[in-house]
């Protein structure tokens, strides 16, 4: 889901201003970060693995 999201907001981006994307990917990345450490504890180590493919 989220890879598909990004991809929108690339497209989406490319009407309106770069640094706006820059800095809505980078807080996609940070949300990323936390899912990934919530899946390091066991919790929703299924949802983390499948948005990666």
């Amino acid at each position: 889901m989220t890879v598909k999201k990004n991809r929108f907001i690339l497209r989406w981006s490319r009407t309106k201003s770069q640094w706006r994307t820059k800095n809505l990917l980078f807080l996609e990345g940070e949300s990323r970060v936390e899912k990934s450490e919530e899946a390091i504890h066991g919790r929703k180590r299924k949802e983390t693995t499948a948005r990666r493919d």
